[in-house]
């Protein structure tokens, strides 16, 4: 144990140039990046407007091939280019399979799961719209609504740390 306790100055040492060194190359593009000519503060429309569907959950994206077959249903998007939550029935319905499966196998894929149930719920926004019609329901988005930077990112978007989250 003797030397290893040697080493904490030696690894304190290369920590603090380390640290340095990141400061200092990182410096300007982060300060561009927040304070730059392109930098903005928020979006100029309120992000709360623009939830998910639950319908679409198990409705298939326009450009995959089971899209180009369904009946095209434009009350669960605003446009093409927000289909975040366009998963499909048989990719849902095999998630919730293997979650059920996998529940009591592994701790970290049911934090995964939690994880991905979480973001799912949070992308439905401030009120819960069933294929298009406004239920009145309050949706989970609403408690976080008032945190900052709450207004600079849309509720659909959620499902994508799904995504990453099972990676």
């Amino acid at each position: 144990m003797a030397g290893g306790e040697a080493l904490i100055p030696r690894y304190l040492k290369g920590l603090v140039v380390a640290g340095l060194l990141a400061v200092a190359v990182m410096a300007y593009p982060l300060w561009f990046q927040f304070f730059g000519a392109q930098a903005y503060a928020s979006i100029p429309w309120p992000a709360s407007e623009f939830p998910a569907d639950l319908a679409s959950f198990t409705a298939f994206p326009t450009d995959s091939l089971a899209g180009r077959i369904q009946i095209p249903n434009l009350r669960l998007r605003h446009n093409v280019t927000e289909e975040n939550t366009f998963f499909g029935l048989p990719l849902v319905v095999l998630t919730v399979v293997l979650a059920i499966w996998l529940y009591r196998r592994h701790r970290a894929l049911r934090a995964v799961g939690f994880t991905a149930v979480f973001f799912a719920l949070l992308s439905l926004g401030v009120e819960l719209r069933i294929n298009g019609n406004h239920t009145g329901i309050p949706g989970p988005y609403e408690l976080f609504s008032a945190l900052p930077c709450s207004d600079t990112r849309f509720p659909p978007d959620s499902p994508w740390y799904c995504c990453r989250w099972s990676r």
